[in-house]
């Protein structure tokens, strides 16, 4: 067992701090994937029935081993009727408290496929490489050999065992809250519809009640009158919010043509200002007159 008493790893005083392999080892699997270190322990064709592999460094499950020279491996002689695939593994014996390389010679068949490799009871084997040994073949080339360090199902390289931090818990949280936030926002929007609905409902009342009080009060000039100020309300909000082209026909005129097709002239002579609104037809539809005098000012609508 791991020490988890204290902290890992300081210096003993009077033996109070003492640490076996599996520290290290445990230590290791926190913080390292099993593999190879990118470069490092590459297969390769040196002539021959044989393989070579590279100098380097492996890792298996927190137990780990530098091989500072290049290690030659002799292939089994080929079939001569079928191909086979051999794996080139570094192999971790716990038995034997130490690292192998070796082959491990596939079965030759119509469909070879590699051995599948062992990680049990003590014995763990990291694949290097694959090798496909073609029939009756006396040799192999790097074309026959199929570099599997970077397969993390039967190599892999040395990384850090953080890959991606884990926001699950932080992810629920935050789900939780969107889910409660949702939940008052379409609370509030449906009570927000109900207090429009009811306002409308009884502003449509009110309205309905004054105009059953006034239609009945409204004479003819009085109704027209009405609809005269309604009608010049419209033409001012139009006219300060459609877009609207000023031009200058001449010293006497200023023209302002509606994007609807209306438009207002302005004619000036010395003593008054006359205005005339015209329809999209072209016709008139309203004229103002406003003349200035020496002591007053007199407006004049047709």
């Amino acid at each position: 067992m791991a020490n988890e008493k204290h902290a890992l790893f300081y210096g003993s005083e009077n033996q109070d701090r003492r640490y076996g392999a599996k520290d290290f080892e445990d230590w290791l699997k926190k913080f390292f994937t099993s593999g190879t270190f990118v470069g490092d322990l590459q297969v390769t064709a040196p002539g021959g029935m044989q393989v070579s592999i590279g100098l380097g460094y492996i890792n298996i499950d927190g137990k780990v081993r530098n091989y500072d020279e290049i290690q030659t491996l002799d292939i089994t002689n080929a079939n001569a009727t079928y191909d086979r695939i051999d794996n080139i593994v570094v192999e971790r014996r716990d038995a034997d408290r130490d690292f192998f390389v070796k082959v491990v010679t596939g079965s030759a068949t119509s469909n070879p496929t590699p051995p599948v490799r062992v990680w049990e009871d003590g014995v763990y084997q990291m694949v290097l490489a694959q090798v496909r040994v073609a029939a009756g073949s006396t040799t192999i080339t790097q074309a026959n050999i199929t570099d599997t360090r970077a397969d993390s199902t039967l190599c892999g390289f040395v990384a850090a065992t953080v890959e991606q931090i884990d926001f699950s818990q932080i992810q629920a949280q935050y789900d939780s809250f969107i889910a409660n936030y949702m939940e008052e926002v379409a609370q509030g929007y449906a009570d927000y519809v109900d207090n429009i609905e009811g306002y409308e409902a009884q502003a449509e009342s009110v309205f309905g009640e004054w105009f059953e009080r006034m239609k009945g009060q409204l004479s003819a000039d009085a109704a027209g009158n009405l609809q005269n100020q309604i009608d010049d309300i419209t033409d001012e909000v139009a006219f300060q919010t459609q877009r609207k082209v000023t031009t200058f026909p001449d010293a006497n005129h200023i023209q302002q043509a509606l994007a609807d097709g209306r438009k207002k002239v302005y004619e000036f002579a010395a003593d008054s200002i006359v205005e005339t609104l015209y329809d999209a037809e072209g016709a008139a539809v309203k004229t103002k007159t406003t003349t200035i005098t020496a002591d007053s000012i007199i407006e004049e609508v047709e």
